[in-house]
């Protein structure tokens, strides 16, 4: 084999080497960058998710807060009426 030829090989197979690395290298990339996308995407939708959750339990917290008012005002009530009932009876009948 002589110069000329061997030169002309060993260029072809480094051209085509490094198309190959380029390629792979580029498909790869664009694998990291779909996964990447793919992975806030999910982040998101969980965030959204949460967000709902946390607005759900809000509003549990706050029914359970007025319950507990409303409760209140109602013994408070069942309180001076007992009061009244015992110690001036002669405005309730029986």
């Amino acid at each position: 084999m002589n110069e000329p030829v061997a030169v002309i090989i060993g260029a072809a197979i480094a051209a085509i080497s490094g198309l190959s690395v380029a390629l792979l290298t580029s498909w790869r990339q664009s694998r990291l960058e779909y996964d990447k996308w793919l992975r806030a995407k999910a982040d998101d939708n969980n965030r959204w998710l949460q967000l709902r959750e946390d607005d759900r339990q809000k509003d549990i917290r706050l029914a359970i807060v007025e319950l507990t008012k409303k409760l209140s005002i109602g013994l408070h009530v069942m309180t001076w009426f007992t009061w009244k009932a015992k110690f001036t009876s002669t405005n309730f009948t029986k």
